[in-house]
């Protein structure tokens, strides 16, 4: 969706110009099989017109997230046309926008609780296996829309991106020494991740016992779809955001994505003690300063609490 949006800004300003040039959407078309996109020429990715797009969507309204999105697109669209296409572009630079502190969002423990009896009514507590718009055929059988869950769950409990999470294989979970090997993501299934993306992150006995439980229930499908811990044919990505939103609207819980459940795993990993050096290689980011943000969330709760354990500390000695 925020492809197609930038490709239409792009392809207006390009028809406006009258540039001719060739394109090099050049026998590019959607994977979805629609319409093929409109013509456009290499001269339109410039910084100038990336600042001019970002300018229009925040004049709409758009949120500065929203923004990063589509800018963070824009640089999936370049790797996708040098590695399928051989089409290699330059890069423009452009500015990323700054988002705000609500952005940070977690959840409480009783928010998670809602949004999961939420989730299982949704559809009748019942969602089609493998339908037409998870990929598969119409008639693939039907399972309790709580079977889905454990997708979140993972999220949750280790601090995964969601599409960390939809490539992990059955061979990523060390269920000996606790961890889950991080090696791909939607975007990097086949090339791997960077060397600097690689890390490992906790299986703990909660996640490792309902992943067992969630295994059986594609016990009897080919080899190909249960080699994926959420097979694609059902967990498609796009399914799954629209799942999610509809149980946060069931809830009445405000403003909050699959992502948000990464923040949610660091602010309470960081209540209970986990170290910031510790929770930098879990989440996997490549500084401090990018934790320290949840570090800023916490001290709203205990500022206070933190003045009578210092007292405590220093009077007994």
């Amino acid at each position: 969706m925020s492809l197609r949006k930038l490709l239409a800004y792009l392809g207006t300003r390009n028809r406006t110009t009258g540039d001719t040039r060739p394109s090099v959407e050049a026998g590019v078309a959607p994977a979805t099989g629609d319409e093929p996109w409109a013509d456009l020429d290499a001269s339109v990715f410039t910084a100038e017109s990336l600042r001019e797009y970002r300018d229009a969507r925040q004049k709409d309204g758009i949120s500065a997230s929203t923004v990063n999105r589509d800018l963070n697109t824009l640089s999936a669209f370049y790797d996708w046309l040098a590695r399928k296409q051989g089409i290699v572009l330059v890069r423009p630079e452009f500015k990323w926008e700054g988002e705000s502190k609500g952005r940070d969002r977690w959840l409480s423990g009783e928010e998670w609780r809602s949004v999961q009896a939420a989730f299982a009514g949704l559809n009748q507590g019942v969602s089609q296996l493998r339908g037409r718009r998870s990929g598969g055929s119409a008639g693939g059988g039907l399972v309790p829309t709580s079977a889905l869950w454990p997708l979140f769950v993972t999220i949750v409990l280790t601090g995964l991106r969601l599409g960390e999470a939809l490539a992990l294989e059955w061979g990523d979970l060390d269920m000996a020494r606790g961890v889950i090997h991080v090696r791909r993501s939607l975007r990097h299934t086949k090339r791997g991740k960077t060397d600097a993306a690689l890390r490992d992150v906790p299986l703990g006995k909660e996640l490792a016992e309902r992943l067992e439980a969630h295994r059986t229930i594609f016990a009897g499908e080919s080899q190909t779809l249960r080699a994926r811990v959420f097979p694609p044919q059902v967990f498609n990505p796009r399914r799954m955001q629209a799942l999610w939103s509809r149980a946060v609207a069931a809830a009445q819980i405000e403003h909050a994505t699959i992502h948000d459940l990464r923040h949610t795993f660091a602010v309470h990993a960081l209540d209970k003690g986990v170290t910031i050096n510790t929770l930098q290689a879990i989440l996997g980011h490549s500084d401090a300063t990018m934790v320290m943000r949840y570090v800023r969330r916490l001290s709203e709760r205990h500022t206070a609490a933190s003045g009578d354990l210092v007292a405590a500390s220093v009077f007994a000695l």
